[in-house]
């Protein structure tokens, strides 16, 4: 039997999972003060208040998560931090929280995605490959992500035959992949334009 949520509990749940950040954020304010050792109350919060561009709370509230939690179960938070600096415009920091994010559990590839799609924000190409090359390497690994970020830094580089390789596996991993299937047209007919000239 699935055990019910409180209704305040499935209310925070349903605002956030609808996008409804606002919601989410006025909603958690009361839940926090009566429950102020929730690690996912503030995980949320992080995440909605990150989502309205209040970086500075958010990653307030991603510190007290970090601080409810153990040490070895931090990364994907670490991550989170990331995204926000990231979000922000702040790319070096933000690829220090992601580097952390690795450090914290090297055998999981999230941080590595992120890492590698920063990298290619950057026009790092290079670094972004190193990357997510060693993240194919992890045990928990998101292979479309993966594959489509390789894609992505190939496809960049003009590296249309290893592109498409890479945005044909993000696809055989998820079907539904849409960016993958637009890129691989592109890819596609960026190559039937380069045999016509």
């Amino acid at each position: 039997m699935v055990k019910k949520l409180p209704p305040e509990v499935q209310a925070i749940v349903s605002a956030s999972d609808a996008g409804f950040y606002a919601t989410t954020v006025l909603l958690l304010k009361p839940f926090l003060e009566n429950n102020p050792d929730s690690q996912r109350g503030w995980i949320d919060y992080g995440h909605a208040l990150g989502n309205l561009s209040r970086y500075r709370e958010a990653e307030a509230a991603y510190q007290r998560a970090i601080e409810l939690t153990k040490e070895a179960d931090r990364d994907s938070i670490y991550g989170e931090i990331g995204n926000l600096f990231r979000n922000e415009g702040n790319y070096d920091v933000a690829a220090q929280w992601y580097r952390k994010q690795i450090e914290a559990n090297p055998k999981d590839a999230t941080g590595h995605v992120f890492l590698g799609s920063l990298e290619i924000k950057r026009g790092e190409f290079a670094s972004a490959i190193e990357i997510l090359q060693e993240g194919l390497e992890c045990q928990t690994v998101c292979f479309e992500e993966l594959h489509f970020a390789l894609g992505s830094a190939y496809r960049s580089l003009e590296e249309f035959t290893l592109a498409k390789v890479h945005f044909d596996k993000a696809i055989a991993a998820d079907a539904k992949y849409d960016a993958a299937k637009t890129a691989l047209k592109d890819v596609k007919n960026a190559v039937s334009e380069q045999q016509k000239m």
